[in-house]
């Protein structure tokens, strides 16, 4: 009974910052994976291009990560492609409103460690949040 308790704080303290449907709209998507949102949107995380600056070099400017998606909507048989940009400071270009929905880059993984080895294409994952406008 004790560790039903303690599971239960554990999940109402993890998920009291987010909302139900925040929970049920976010999607992690691997690099060229397809994710289906409520049986009326297909989205694939199609390309990256990573300029952010890895962590053992110093840098003139922090770089971005820009995610190229490509969304299949129920009534639209041509695939809609666009971008998200995850850079600090501009959140605003990690944000946008595409065919009545709103798409939010929540986090690219993984951050460049170095410079000399930069992350595989294959080894990325973005965190993107999806709303019915």
């Amino acid at each position: 009974m004790k560790r039903t308790f303690a599971l239960f704080g554990i999940l109402t303290i993890l998920f009291s910052g987010c909302t139900k449907e925040d929970i049920f709209n976010t999607y992690e998507i691997g690099f060229e994976k397809t994710v289906n949102h409520n049986k009326a949107l297909e989205i694939t995380f199609s390309d990256i291009e990573d300029s952010r600056c890895p962590t053992d070099v110093v840098c003139v400017w922090e770089g971005q990560a820009d995610i190229e998606l490509t969304a299949f909507f129920e009534e639209d048989d041509a695939p809609t492609i666009f971008h998200l940009v995850g850079r600090a400071g501009y959140p605003d270009l990690a944000d946008t409103l595409v065919n009545g929905y709103r798409f939010q880059l929540l986090e690219v993984d993984p951050y460049p460690e170095s410079a000399s080895l930069p992350p595989a294409r294959e080894d990325y994952t973005i965190r993107l949040l999806i709303e019915k406008e």
